[in-house]
């Protein structure tokens, strides 16, 4: 049980980097530059890691052909993003995304049509292409390997979000609300955040 659960945060790390440079590539096609995506500060967005591991376990517990696979994936993710999106709303009174302006068909900004089909594509893809390789690649890693790369990585994820919920309790104060992404903003806070004045390194220097 230690070895399974080990490989499916594997997996929830694999596929979270994934989701994050898609995201990157996404918002570039819309913005025309590249800034980084997401809640953390590392390069991982949970949220496709979960949706990914939501996909996986009810492709293995239902067993439905594609195209039940495909409605079942919009169906959580569409749930998921917008539960995910309300409730980081309502605790710091941001938005780490908006579909209003980007996409023709969404509800409140929280989902689209149009980036939902694509999870429902995307979650097929994961499914039927990614996973089996996935899956033979890291059952091949020994346990011995695995088990500290497994807590080494869980210890810097659990860091990395609650230094990224200090900062994001911090920035609320700063950055004004309301129906717009605010992720470009709350990155280049939370990068001001942790530099060290140029005063302080200038005193510190003629010590």
């Amino acid at each position: 049980m230690p070895l399974l659960l080990a490989q499916w945060f594997c997996y929830f790390l694999f596929y979270s980097f994934g989701g994050w440079c898609a995201e990157i590539l996404w918002c570039a096609t819309i913005d025309k530059k590249l800034h980084s995506r997401g809640f953390l500060y590392g390069p991982l967005c949970p949220i496709y890691g979960f949706g990914a591991l939501i996909s996986l376990t009810t492709y293995q517990a239902f067993q439905l052909p594609w195209w039940g696979n495909f409605l079942l994936i919009i169906i959580f993710s569409s749930v998921f993003e917008y539960f995910t999106s309300f409730l980081m709303e309502k605790i710091f009174h941001l938005r780490w995304w908006d579909y209003t302006k980007d996409t023709k068909f969404s509800l409140n900004g929280r989902i689209s049509l149009e980036t939902t089909i694509g999870f429902g594509l995307g979650g097929l893809f994961a499914i039927y292409i990614v996973q089996p390789s996935l899956v033979n690649l890291i059952s091949k890693i020994p346990e011995h390997i695995i088990f500290p790369f497994a807590i080494i990585a869980l210890i810097m994820l659990s860091i990395d979000f609650i230094i990224s919920t200090v900062v994001s309790f911090k920035a609320k104060s700063v950055l004004t609300g309301g129906r717009i992404d605010r992720t470009p903003e709350i990155k280049r806070y939370a990068a001001k955040f942790f530099v060290i004045p140029r005063p302080i390194l200038k005193r510190r220097k003629k010590s």
